[in-house]
């Protein structure tokens, strides 16, 4: 198991928080990531790249189509893979709509 924090403080500017690992023996990435602090009003959500953050997608949370976000303390459950797809995820956070936030974002991997 890999801890990684991150913090967040500006509004619309994506922060990298840590690679997520795809364990050999397994077809997908799992990680909880617990977000907290002063929203000030505003969202935060998960997006994803497996290319350096040129291309980022939205983050769905384990088990539904609902997207990884929050206005408020949470603890999210990430879960995703592909067939063929060897590359670790690169997990990223970003805050919009915010007055003043300033964020903690703790994620906690498969590792």
């Amino acid at each position: 198991m890999a801890i990684y924090t991150a913090a967040l403080s500006a509004q619309n500017t994506s922060v990298y928080v840590c690679d997520v690992v795809k364990p050999r023996a397994e077809d997908e990435w799992f990680a909880n990531a617990l977000i907290g602090g002063t929203f000030g009003s505003g969202t935060v959500t998960l997006y994803y790249s497996l290319d350096s953050g040129v291309t980022k997608y939205a983050v769905t949370q384990d088990g539904t189509s609902s997207a990884a976000a929050a206005t408020a303390a949470s603890a999210l459950n990430i879960r995703g893979g592909w067939s063929g797809v060897n590359a670790n995820m690169k997990l990223y956070a970003s805050i919009a709509t915010a007055t003043n936030p300033v964020i903690a974002i703790t994620v906690v991997d498969n590792r």
